[in-house]
């Protein structure tokens, strides 16, 4: 692949310093996507329980922007506009990939990510002591992370004699895709799309029609084994983003690459087989809490389970 040179290059660097260590997972389509594939694989009392979770946090704001289980999806990068970036480190790990001859002097880790976020919020959501509130804020943050951890440069950290601290999950990395410059982690937000327009929320009928045969293009187009489906191990899916980021996303590419056809057809598939596994896994995730809690709450009733929405 050809390289290209940009005569911004000093203040990109500037600006990209000053960027937040990784970029939203998927953007909202794809976190969206996600939720909706896991909807169509949970069953009716299960959903209806998640639903209410979902309009207690959309109300307890208010929200207006997460009035259902699908759109609740996008929460955790909505509180970014608040400048609520203390829990950003929880939508990434940083598995270091070294690249070439380079030889790190240290490596920091990290003491939450998103491996142990996803782990303590499905211990919080088993819980049946705990109030609505917390419930709902954790159903919200589970749903996205699940999204995140499935996106390879959420999970990838590369660090090179260019990139001597790492590259902050491909945000340093600057790419040409099909005329347009982008850094190499927005590419793979985009779902390898390129740059585009957010739907806003709370999302039209078109917009949610948008969501839906998205989703339907992807669940007929990508086939799955049952043990793909039901992998729910975050450090397991951690380890297949970093293997993926490596073979696929890294690829063939440096600073100010100009992406082949090629590049980009691997891009797509790989993404959008990503996006899918996600909601099948997440889909087995809640129903394993939901499925426990029904166990669980026999001989007291937990109301959460058992409510209508509001």
């Amino acid at each position: 692949m050809m390289r290209f040179v940009s005569p911004l290059c000093p203040l990109i660097l500037i600006v990209a310093s000053l960027l937040p260590l990784h970029a939203s997972g998927w953007w909202g389509f794809g976190h969206m996507v996600v939720a909706e594939i896991a909807r169509r694989n949970l069953d009716e009392k299960i959903m209806r329980t998640l639903e209410n979770y979902t309009q207690h946090l959309s109300m307890s704001g208010p929200f207006p922007e997460i009035p259902d289980f699908v759109q609740s999806a996008c929460w955790p990068d909505d509180l970014k506009g608040y400048n609520l970036r203390v829990m950003n480190g929880w939508h990434f790990t940083d598995n270091i990939y070294i690249r070439g001859n380079f030889t790190p002097e240290n490596i920091t880790k990290q003491k939450s990510n998103v491996v142990s976020v996803i782990d303590s919020l499905s211990n919080t959501l088993k819980r049946t002591d705990t109030p609505i509130y917390v419930r709902s804020f954790a159903l919200a943050h589970l749903v996205h992370y699940y999204g995140d951890i499935h996106q390879p440069l959420h999970t990838t950290s590369m660090m090179s004699n260019d990139f001597p601290h790492g590259d902050l999950g491909g945000n340093l990395i600057r790419v040409s895709f099909r005329g347009h410059h982008m850094n190499l982690h927005a590419l793979w937000d985009s779902i390898c799309q390129g740059e585009q327009k957010q739907l806003k929320r709370p999302l039209s009928p078109e917009s949610y029609a948008k969501v839906i045969s998205f989703a339907d293009r992807l669940v007929a187009t990508y086939n799955f084994s049952r043990e793909e489906k039901e992998l729910t191990s975050p450090a397991a899916i951690s380890k297949e983003g970093y293997a993926l980021a490596k073979a696929v996303a890294y690829k063939n590419v440096e600073d100010n690459t100009i992406l082949n056809e090629s590049y980009i057809e691997n891009c797509v598939k790989t993404a959008e087989e990503r996006v899918t596994l996600a909601g099948y896994r997440l889909a087995t995730q809640l129903t394993k809490i939901f499925k426990r809690k029904r166990k669980s709450s026999k001989g007291h009733r937990d109301d959460s389970i058992y409510a209508s929405p509001l």
